[in-house]
């Protein structure tokens, strides 16, 4: 398995450009939320245990396994996340789908245009797993911004 250093660095060496990292700053959140929104719109479940709450359990796990530092980060964004989509889903009376997809276009419009403007393709295509990377790498910024260790 390759080591938490070795993903961030791979995933940097696609994402030199300031507008392309700025485009990510705002598009990978939004992403992640329209993720888990999509996710808690499927009818399975109840409030705490659904397919967005499994999927958020099974991507801190492999957060876990990479960097415990930034997967407790992500803990507190994913709770903030999933909290948020609970207030949306009561707020939209059940049609949250077809916000999640609108979100999660305008998202991934944003990153094309970073990308665009860097002359990159998203690290997605080289390996799937940079999905789940993306968050770690912003949250990594963050992190050496407040002067925290990632490793």
């Amino acid at each position: 398995m390759k080591t938490l250093q070795a993903w961030l660095q791979d995933y940097s060496d696609n994402h030199k450009n300031t507008v392309n990292q700025q485009f990510h700053f705002v598009c990978v959140p939004i992403i992640v939320f329209s993720v888990i929104a999509a996710l808690k719109s499927i009818p399975v479940g109840n409030t705490w245990f659904n397919s967005a709450t499994i999927v958020i359990i099974l991507a801190l796990i492999y957060y876990f396994v990479l960097s415990w530092r930034l997967a407790l980060g992500l803990l507190v964004i994913l709770i903030g996340f999933y909290t948020s989509v609970l207030g949306l889903e009561s707020f939209v009376a059940g049609n949250l789908i077809w916000y999640a997809l609108g979100i999660f276009i305008a998202g991934w419009f944003g990153q094309f245009i970073g990308h665009a403007i860097e002359g990159t393709r998203p690290s997605f295509f080289k390996d799937i797993q940079f999905l789940l990377i993306g968050p770690l790498w912003e949250l990594m910024h963050f992190y050496r911004w407040l002067g925290l260790s990632v490793y």
